[in-house]
């Protein structure tokens, strides 16, 4: 009786045991089948220059997307001025980059984010804006990378009450100012940037805290960086009417890898052409730092003349072409 007992209780806790991992592996299914159609539920939006994708505007896909989305924008010239509002996770990118991809805006600004988290905007040039290219207002975790701004009015990037903000590889030339911060922004990075050629600033942190400014090559506007406090490491900030107008703090040129040096631009006016890749002796191209330090790059290009013409031109000669 006492085996058979025994026996009972061994088939008994098999059985349980045979269930258990039944509704273990049933859980491991169910779980599966809710990621693979939450998954399901992102989509890329294709955007043509002529209305025949998916979308048939930028701002007609973004209307349309949900947390995940991406929006991809073809090769080609658009004219419009684009909202995206209360968004989260949601990717903006080119599909070939900036050379081939433009924005333009009828009026005011090109690109607003309001009220949005988790948004990338990667691969586009906006160029002849009249205000600002892109407006982020209240707006966290958001990535700008890859892009170029020229020819605009008030400023390229313009960050309103915003944070974790990341300006990552992008070019800003012949505009007003670049990068422009108001309303209390905080943890604001701007890294692996040049800025050049701006008759206005070219990072103005305003009231902004908690901020970097990384292996930047700001170069030839009126004023190089402003703002109340600064720690910044391995930027060449050179050439500027005023290169630093620190709040609090002296001008850091010569600690943390900054340097104030002729960047060496391949170009005779890259302020006109956009050609800023640097010349072979520059200070800023990976392994020319002249300290020593280990900074790589300094700003978005490193050495690439090939056969362009190279001319030294005087500041003087260079701010006649945009005042």
């Amino acid at each position: 009786m006492s085996g058979a007992l025994n026996q009972h209780s061994r088939s008994f806790g098999s059985l349980q045991f045979s269930v258990s991992r039944v509704a273990h592996k049933m859980f491991l299914i169910i779980i599966c089948v809710l990621a693979i159609a939450a998954g399901a539920h992102a989509r890329s939006w294709y955007v043509k220059p002529d209305s025949t994708g998916d979308a048939p505007t930028i701002q007609a896909a973004i209307d349309s997307s949900r947390a995940g989305d991406s929006v991809v924008v073809a090769p080609g010239t658009y004219e419009e001025k684009v909202y995206c509002e209360s968004k989260d996770s949601l990717t903006i990118a080119s599909e070939a980059g900036p050379e081939s991809t433009i924005l333009h805006a009828p009026a005011y600004n090109i690109i607003n984010i309001g009220n949005s988290q988790h948004i990338e905007l990667t691969g586009f040039t906006y160029e002849n804006f009249p205000d600002h290219g892109v407006i982020v207002e209240y707006s966290y975790h958001v990535t700008i990378d890859n892009c170029v701004f020229r020819n605009g009015g008030l400023s390229a990037i313009l960050l309103c009450g915003s944070s974790s903000v990341t300006l990552q590889a992008n070019l800003a030339y012949a505009n007003r100012g670049a990068v422009y911060c108001t309303d209390i922004c905080s943890d604001i990075y701007v890294i692996g940037n040049t800025i050049s050629y701006n008759s206005g600033t070219g990072v103005d942190f305003g009231s902004a805290y908690g901020c970097y400014v990384g292996n930047n090559l700001i170069a030839y506007n009126e004023c190089g960086v402003e703002a109340a406090i600064l720690e910044p490491q391995c930027n060449d900030v050179f050439g500027n009417d005023m290169n630093y107008t620190l709040l609090y703090g002296s001008d850091p040129t010569g600690t943390s890898g900054n340097i104030s040096m002729d960047p060496l631009f391949c170009a005779v006016a890259p302020g006109e052409s956009g050609n800023f890749l640097l010349q072979r002796n520059s200070p800023c191209a990976s392994g020319n730092h002249p300290d020593g330090y280990s900074c790589g790059t300094i700003g978005l290009y490193d050495i690439g003349c090939g056969s362009t013409a190279t001319e030294k031109a005087t500041w003087g000669k260079i701010k006649s072409l945009y005042r």
